[in-house]
């Protein structure tokens, strides 16, 4: 079942939109498009995918108080894909944000052997990482659990 709200951002959420900094969203796109390659069976996808999963324990280890979670999940690829958790007030309805981090565009990395994350969904990969920092940061607590996924595939 999937319900929607209005389009207007809950009243606790509307002022932590000025604490996004623009600044870290360029060093994560700079960051995530520096590894060679980020499919799934590829070193650099492995590679970007640990990157992720340090930053959002980072940012967790900075506020140790928030109760939020990290795990990496496995896949039988080499790539894992990230998940946190930021628990709610009652255990209603999980909410879940995510994204991809592998590249995906495979006639391009036949024809040039180097996709850096940038042609396919590093602005998602960086959004989530920083939207996900502002609310830990700013002991942001859900009415109900938030699921942040940086999947792989």
């Amino acid at each position: 079942m999937v319900s929607r709200s209005s389009s207007k951002p809950p009243t606790q959420v509307k002022p932590l939109l000025g604490k996004l900094s623009l600044d870290n969203m360029k060093n994560t796109v700079n960051t995530l498009t520096a590894f060679h390659d980020q499919y799934v069976t590829t070193p650099g996808g492995a590679a970007a995918a640990d990157w992720v999963l340090k930053t959002v324990q980072d940012t967790i280890a900075k506020n140790p108080r928030s109760g939020v979670t990290v795990k990496a999940f496995p896949h039988s690829w080499p790539q894992h894909s990230t998940i946190a958790r930021i628990p709610g007030r009652t255990n209603g309805p999980v909410t879940i944000i995510s994204s991809h981090v592998n590249t995906i565009n495979l006639d391009y990395a036949k024809q040039y052997d180097h996709t850096r994350g940038a042609d396919d969904n590093v602005s998602a990969v960086t959004e989530l990482i920083e939207a996900f920092r502002v609310l830990v940061e700013s002991g942001y607590k859900p009415k109900t659990p938030v699921k942040f996924q940086w999947r792989s595939l």
